[in-house]
Parts: C-alpha cells; structure tokens; sequence
C-alpha cells in the first residue's frame, strides 16, 4: 500500500517471512460486521509461529489463548499485547499454536490445488475443450504437510455406545471453568429439565463471567428419594465438591419443587426455569440447531450417540466434520482425533461453537460443505451428520469427500429414514434431500468400494436413556436413521445431481406483453431509499429499461446514527471516516420514494392501494438496502416477487431466511457461498447475482425478465 508511511512490497517469500519474523506479534483489525476474521497477511505471520492478537470475530481462526488473543474490548487487546511483548516465552508457545493452525486448517496445498483446478480449466476452454494443463505446480506449503498416515487396522465396530462417551466435556474441561478467583463469577442463568422415567434429565446452563465464555453441564440425573430429592452427576462431573456442589444440588432440587408444583404432570417434555435476569449468555442457536441447554434431551442424545460412534474411527486422526452446528459434535471427535476441524455454513454456529466448544486441535472453518476449500488429501476421517438432508446435491458432497479425505481414509456420514421422517408428524422444511435406505447405499457405493451399513434403533419404553439409539449392523426399514462407514475412495465419479428434484416455486403471472427481450415491464421496487446503497443502485439501473414504481421509507437519522457509530469503530476505514458533515450529506441527498411508506412490517396491500389506477406491477422487487422495511403479505401478489438480499455475513441469518422464503425468487447479492443454505431453507429459485452494477447497464433489465 502506497499510502502508508515505509511500506514496500517484498522482493520474495523469505524476505517477506524473514520481516514476519523480527516481529513479536501480528494485530488484526478486520471488523466483523464488514469482512472475514482472517486475510492472508494474518495466515502468512502465523505460519511462521507469530502469535495473533484480534479483534473478535465468528470467522477467526484465532482461540481466544490458545494460538493468540481474540477480544471486542480494545483495552483488553492492548493488555494482550503488551503481555506478549514482554513474554518471549508466551509468544513462542502460543506462536507455535498458531503455526500449528494455519497447517491443519489452510494448508497451501489447498491453494495450490485450486488454482491448478482453474488453470487446468482455462486452458482447456482456450484450447476448445481439447487441452489439458500438465506439470502442475506441486503442493509444496509454508508449513510441513505432517508425519505420513499410519497403515490403517480396521477393527470390530462398536455397537453400544459408553454413557461416559456421550457428553462433550472432560473433568479437566470442567476444573479449567470453575478456576476464577472468586466463584461468584460463575453463575446459573437457567436449567433445563426433561422427563425421563420416574426422574428427570437436567441440563445445568453456567455462565463465566470473567472470560464470557457459556457451558452446559448435561447428563445430570434427578429421583425423588424417601428423604428427598437426590441428584446423580455424570462421570465428567462427579469430582465436583465443596460450595459449587451444594449450591448446584440446592438449585436444582428447589427448581424440581417449583416445577413439580406449577406444571401439570405429562404436560411438558422439556421444562425450562430462568434463575436470572441476566442476557448475557446464549443457549440457542438458530431455528433448526442442535444446541445443548435448548434442545430436548432425547433429541440431543439421539444426535450425540451417532458422534460417540463416530469417535472409535478417530483415535490419533485428522478428522473434518462437515455439517458441525454449534461445535458439540467437533468437541467430542477431537477427545480422540490428534487434530479436528469443524466445517458449518453458520457464522453464528460457528461463533457459539468457539465459545462453548473450543479445545486443543479444534479448528472451524465457516463454509459450504460442498466446496470446503481445504487441501486434498488432507484428512484421515471425513464425519457428515444432520448435514446430507439438507441438500440435493448429494454427488457433489460425496466429490468433495473423496477429494479432502486420503487414500485409506474413513467416511463416517449418517441419514434420516425417509420413510419415518416423511410422516407429517415429522415435517421438517430444511429436509429437501432425504433418502431411503437402498438410496443411501447406493449412492454411497458409486463413491466408495466399502461400505457397511448401519442401522440406529428407535427408542424404546422404559430402556434406560443411555441405552436408546444404539446400532445394529445393516439396519432396517424399522431403524429412525442410517449410519455408514466407507473406506477406499474411488476414481472421480460422474455427478448425477440433475435427477435431484425441482424446487417448487408458487404459481405467478407472466405478462404477456413484457415476454421477450427489450420489452419493458412494470417493476414495483421496494426498498430504504439511501443514495449510495445498492438498493439505490440497482432502482436507477432498472429505470433504464423498464417503468419502474419504488415504494418504502428514506433512511432516517437513527439509521445514520448507528452507520456513523460503526464507521468510527471501523478500524481500517480512515480518520474522519464517521465525520457527520458525510453522513449529513447523504440525509441530504435521499429523496423519497415515489410510494412513500412508513418503516418497520408494512402490509404490501396499503402500497397496491396507493399505485396508480390501472398500474399493475408484472415484477416486484425488494432490495435489501437498510434494516428498517420489509413488506409482508406478497402472497397478494400476482407477479414475480424477487428479493435482492444481502450483507448474509453479518449474521441474524434465520431472520433473512424466514423472510426469504416469501419470494419467488431470491438473488445473492454478495456472498454466493450461502446460496445453499438459502436452498435447505425452502426459499424460491436461489441465484447469485453481484452486487455491484452500472446505472446504464442495459444487462440488468435483461437479466430481470
């Protein structure tokens, strides 16, 4: 960069490395709510053991110390780096971390065998589709690949699972917790209690107010007794003694007392007690997470046991879990895996996971399982839970396996029994690609020369909980869900995802007279009028092909308030970024829209109400350009409805899904990675489109009919 005061471009890697290494420590500033937690420069100073002090952000690779710091509090950053300025020895060990990661999670092969990817495909368009690129570039890293895979022994598979093999947490995870100077500092903001039997199951919700960091203590075990109400802890648990367990036990025995008086009995699988008023810890996660302190019990037990099967492949390897969700499944591969890296296409899981789910050899990476990025070859054993129902693309997902795992690695991956689950007491709209057992393993077998096929039992009447869901070998047409272990990898294999089924999309009018190119159409386009938001952009580019209506409000003071506050917290944007002469000047130049309409949910009736006599719209488009409007009730509607979302990287995404899935269409304006997930939701025909465009763009009207 130019601009900054002594920058030069370095000549070669090891000049570049050898800067790197006269420096103690590596200050990232990326903001979460405007880019990822990461950039090269970051991944290039940590891979020479440089320990990195970050801004907080659900994206990082960074585990708060363990391979550098990772914090909101600016003051608390600069303390971290003083400490390591003053530490050689803490730099070194947690540099050596960070070495560690950036060769477990993104390994220069990966690069390398991408880009071989893209320019093995462009030369081969340039030459007519008859070239091939030979010699490609050989995946030499910037760190060492690691110690060649042992020769595998396969060995007897384990049928029951341990009630000690169910839970994420160890007894050392539990001391390193509760070690605060004052034991005030953690609290007990809810429980959780599930009937089970003549007692319940109870999920301890604890919070850690001096690292901020949640933890659910499950497996806890509550019977009423002659002198009163007994608590039996877990395994993982039972060491605990002195103030913390009194007050525990004391705590749940007066919440089974107030339940047991306030609550019908069988009225309630899962009974949920607020101990405080306090916000400041989550215990859920999404609409459609597993996430432990929310979940049901049976639920979250059904889901662990396949996580305890799964552990038995993993001893000593390096596991990938694709589909990880709030990071409880990662945690327990990686008790046995020598390194685990947890793969989800949720920020916000992935954030929660590295709160309540981090550990030593845990890496996540936010992205789309069918393109995971990671180098090929890299792991020993693939795990896919709760994951291939919730895409068509099967081939493709079963392609990306095979690429990351190596030769004589294990794919661990589990599926719903469509037959049980297409029951309509069991609807689920996220489940668009469920399969039958002889559809599993035959989709699995064009992949895979091995597999063998298990099946997970449904729970019975008065077994013991620790006992339901365990697997039986083949499985049957009777079994809730399909787990199967593959090994030996085949050759590239053709993908057959155009049998997958159509996306159904709500019956709408095509005008007659706007069909065919360069007709004009009558576009009603919904959005906060801004004059620099995208939402303004694409307006002024449909006016130049078609007769365009907008309806919405204009951005208000409020709204500028809180851009104005997040320009000035914005630690790459440059001084005077926030000053309020910009923001005043955009106030200044939004005009209102020509339908104007109030903030907050407005009913598209009181617009269709306000248009024009005889205007009636054949497109109508809502851009996603503010916070403050969204139109409901589209199902009034006649025409195409097309969204134009976008910042999907900012979070609150079962927000933008629930609202999505109200359009015909949806277009992704920037991050085309959450196209599939926009898909599993059940929205509309799901496409990508960029988000920047020309006003005189005559491609843009094109593209709209």
């Amino acid at each position: 960069n130019p601009t900054l005061p002594h920058s030069r471009k370095a000549e070669s890697w090891a000049e570049l490395r050898a800067a790197y290494q006269q420096c103690r420590v590596y200050v990232n500033t990326t903001v979460e709510a405007f880019e990822d937690g990461y950039n090269l420069g970051m991944l290039e100073a940590m891979s020479t053991g440089m320990p990195v002090v970050s801004l907080a952000n659900a994206t990082s690779p960074i585990l708060d110390g363990q391979n550098g710091y990772l914090s909101g509090d600016l003051a608390r950053l600069r303390e971290q780096v003083q400490a390591l300025l003053n530490d050689h020895e803490l730099a070194k060990r947690l540099g050596a971390e960070a070495r560690k990661t950036v060769a477990e999670a993104f390994p220069a092969g990966a690069f390398v065998d991408r880009w071989n990817e893209i320019l093995s495909a462009s030369v081969t368009r340039y030459r007519g589709g008859k070239g091939v690129l030979t010699g490609a570039v050989p995946a030499t890293g910037l760190v060492g690949d690691g110690d060649a895979p042992e020769e595998r022994v396969v060995e007897p598979v384990k049928l029951e699972i341990d009630k000690v093999q169910l839970f994420p947490y160890t007894r050392a995870d539990v001391e390193a917790f509760l070690d605060v100077a004052d034991l005030s500092q953690i609290i007990v903001p809810k429980l959780k209690l599930d009937s089970v039997g003549a007692g319940y199951l109870c999920d301890l919700c604890l919070g850690n107010q001096s690292t901020g960091r949640p933890m659910v203590w499950q497996g806890v075990e509550v019977y009423h007794e002659s002198d009163g109400i007994r608590v039996v802890w877990p395994d993982y648990l039972s060491h605990l003694s002195g103030p913390i367990r009194q007050l525990l036990e004391e705590t749940v025995a007066a919440s089974v007392t107030r339940v047991e008086k306030e609550v019908a009995p069988g009225t309630q699988q899962s009974i949920y007690v607020n101990l405080s008023n306090t916000h400041e810890f989550v215990f859920r996660v999404g609409e459609d997470r597993v996430t432990p302190g929310d979940t049901r019990s049976d639920i979250f037990l059904h889901h662990a046991k396949r996580y305890a099967f799964a552990r038995q492949f993993c001893r000593e390897k390096r596991v990938l879990d694709l589909g990880a969700g709030v990071g409880y499944g990662t945690r327990m591969l990686a008790q046995e895996a020598r390194c685990a890296v947890g793969v989800d296409i949720s920020p916000e899981a992935q954030k929660y996971a590295n709160l309540a789910f981090s550990g030593s050899g845990i890496c996540r990476l936010v992205s789309d399982i069918r393109a995971v990025g990671l180098g090929k070859g890299r792991f020993d054993v693939v795990v896919c839970f709760e994951a291939i129902e919730h895409i068509r693309e099967h081939d493709a997902l079963l392609n990306e396996v095979r690429r990351v795992l190596c030769p004589d690695g294990t794919f661990v991956v589990s599926t719903p029994n469509k037959r049980i689950y297409d029951l309509p007491s069991n609807a689920n709209a996220y489940h668009v690609g469920m399969l039958k057992r002889d559809e599993f393993a035959r989709l699995l077998e064009r992949h895979f020369e091995q597999v063998d096929l298990y099946g997970q039992k449904r729970a019975r009447a008065g077994e013991p909980y620790d006992r339901a869901f365990d697997f039986r070998v083949d499985g049957t047409e009777e079994d809730e869900v399909f787990v199967a272990v593959c090994r030996e990898p085949k050759a590239e294999v053709r993908d057959v995802s155009a049998e997958r089924r159509p996306i159904e999309a709500p019956a709408v009018r095509v005008a007659p007279e706007a069909s065919g190119p360069g007709r004009r159409l009558k576009v009603l386009f919904s959005h906060v009028s801004n004059p620099i938001s995208v939402g303004q952009y694409y307006a002024n580019a449909f006016k130049q092909a078609h007769e365009v209506l907008t309806c919405g409000p204009v951005i208000d003071t409020a709204e500028l308030a809180e851009w104005r506050k997040a320009e000035a917290e914005h630690a790459l944007k440059r001084n005077g970024a926030a000053e309020a002469e910009k923001l005043e000047l955009i106030a200044r130049l939004a005009t209102p829209c020509d339908i104007p309409m109030p903030g907050g949910q407005v009913d598209i009736g009181q617009v269709l109400a306000r248009l024009p006599e005889g205007w009636r719209p054949d497109l109508f488009v809502w851009a996603k350009s503010a916070t403050k409007f969204l139109p409901t009730g589209l199902e009034k509607l006649d025409c195409p409805t097309a969204c134009l979302m976008g910042d999907t990287h900012t979070g609150q995404m079962d927000r933008r899904l629930a609202y999505a899935r109200a359009f015909s269409d949806v277009f992704l304006m920037f991050n085309r990675q959450h196209m599939p997930q926009f898909k599993a939701a059940g929205c509309g025909r799901v496409k990508w489109l960029p988000g920047g465009v020309r006003a005189g763009g005559a491609r843009v009207g094109a593209s709209a009919e």
